[in-house]
């Protein structure tokens, strides 16, 4: 799955657990999970962080604690 704003950045969430971020011409990656019914994205040695995930139709708003 690709969630972007179609210029600025895109995530890319893999079914392997693995993903990719775009933004403004940088690149991430990382493993991504489900805890505690929000999505936590894991980046080397890094804590994970986490936030709420909103869905509505075709819209998603990805919200911080």
């Amino acid at each position: 799955m690709e969630v972007t704003d179609g210029v600025h950045w895109a995530d890319q969430y893999m079914r392997d657990g693995t993903y990719r971020a775009f933004h403004m011409g940088k690149q991430t990656s990382g493993k991504w999970l489900v805890r505690n019914d929000e999505l936590c994205l894991e980046q080397a040695a890094a804590e994970a962080s986490c936030k709420q995930v909103w869905a509505a139709g075709n819209r998603i708003e990805f919200r911080a604690p």
